[in-house]
């Protein structure tokens, strides 16, 4: 027995150094990186304070006084949706009165419900899990809705490329997209309970498809990176011409985040179109009824408010929370069954903030061009009626 203990010792000392290293791999700090990352912070708020100025002289824009603007660091899901909810409910009472997109309030804070629902989840989601998985029933709509959401986005994306307006690059890495995203599709398949594949298949399914997927997203922003640095500028309509080139660069980011986030990650695309759509239809009620001076954009801070609250309740429904244990460490290994520092950090980062932080900071330029639509229409018209009067 005495040999034997000494084995059982012996491999216990080489598991804990193991956990010892691994948790130092995570978990140590180079103050060298965290200096460059805090330089490009700061160069990042410079860059802001100058475009911001420069579109002030362009445009004229007039921003509300500062009290009428907040920020505050949300440490709970559970507050960002309180806050989210508030400014649903001032929107709702709005569309009341005003008798107008009653169903986008409706659906606003319905989704806001949802994302409520599924935080309380996320915090018990172990005991949750271990009740719904023996139910087959369950099993088939985890399977089955997932697949239902990706085609959705797929019909979404080939409906922004079926226009005259979409040419070139831009309709080249949108239809890439609907490539990844059905090859994430089969990836899901092949590692589906519900489906007997071959076990050459199944391992192909597990590491090649998610490598190709990864290689396609970085292909597509370096074709975006080059359009933008040495193609020709060319003139697209105002209202298109924007949203087209968003696209294609959320389409681009889009895919990367599905697969790392897990069969949650059409569902949770589909949630922020959903609300970041009724975000922009509420504010387009707003201006509706706002008397502002011809010539001045005023640039309203709500909308990115809600915003940013929507990204914030993504990030806790996607089951992370503000803690290490809140990492999804299973993302990082998705195509891979190595560990390499780097590459596996990108992973994580992607799958902890990719619906939080990544792809939300693409779509601002939605609730801009709302904003400078809005103006330009109601400029238009003022001079329309101008010239009618003379």
């Amino acid at each position: 027995m005495l040999p034997i203990k000494r084995q059982i010792d012996a491999y216990s000392d080489f598991l804990a150094s193991v956990a010892e290293l691994a948790r130092s791999k995570w978990t140590e700090f180079d103050l060298k990186m965290m200096g460059v990352g805090l330089g490009i912070m700061l160069i990042t708020l410079v860059i802001q304070f100058l475009g911001i100025k420069r579109m002030n002289k362009t445009c004229g824009v007039n921003f509300p006084s500062p009290g009428d603007s907040w920020t505050s660091f949300v440490e709970e899901g559970k507050v960002a949706s309180f806050l989210l909810a508030t400014t649903g409910i001032l929107k709702f009472r709005n569309s009341i009165l005003k008798k107008k997109m009653l169903l986008e309030a409706v659906v606003f804070l319905l989704l806001v419900f949802i994302f409520r629902l599924t935080i309380e989840l996320g915090l018990s989601k172990q005991a949750f899990s271990s009740g719904f998985t023996s139910i087959p029933l369950w099993m088939y709509i985890a399977e089955i809705v997932p697949m239902l959401a990706l085609v959705l986005l797929a019909y979404f994306l080939y409906k922004s490329i079926d226009d005259t307006a979409c040419v070139g690059l831009l309709k080249f890495v949108i239809a890439v997209t609907i490539l990844s995203y059905l090859l994430i599709a089969v990836h899901w398949t092949m590692e589906s309970n519900l489906v007997s594949t071959p076990l050459m298949l199944h391992g192909t399914g597990k590491g090649l498809i998610p490598r190709i997927i990864y290689a396609i997203g970085i292909g597509q922003l370096l074709i975006l990176a080059l359009g933008r640095l040495f193609g020709k500028e060319k003139a697209l309509d105002s209202k298109k011409g924007l949203i087209l080139k968003v696209v294609a660069m959320l389409s681009a980011w889009s895919s990367t985040v599905i697969i790392v986030s897990g069969k949650q990650g059409p569902l949770v695309a589909l949630a922020s179109i959903v609300g970041g759509w009724c975000i922009m239809r509420l504010e387009n009620l707003e201006h509706e009824s706002r008397d502002g001076s011809v010539g001045v954009l005023n640039l309203s801070p709500l909308p990115v408010t809600q915003w940013s609250l929507l990204a914030v309740s993504l990030f806790f429904c996607t089951g992370h929370w503000c803690a290490f244990d809140g990492l999804r460490y299973g993302a990082a290994f998705i195509g891979f069954d190595d560990f390499i520092l780097i590459r596996q950090a990108i992973l994580l980062t992607i799958d902890t903030f990719g619906f939080s932080l990544l792809l939300p900071i693409f779509g601002l330029p939605f609730l801009l061009h709302t904003n400078i639509h809005l103006f330009r229409v109601t400029k238009e018209n003022h001079s329309y009626l101008r010239g009618c009067l003379k």
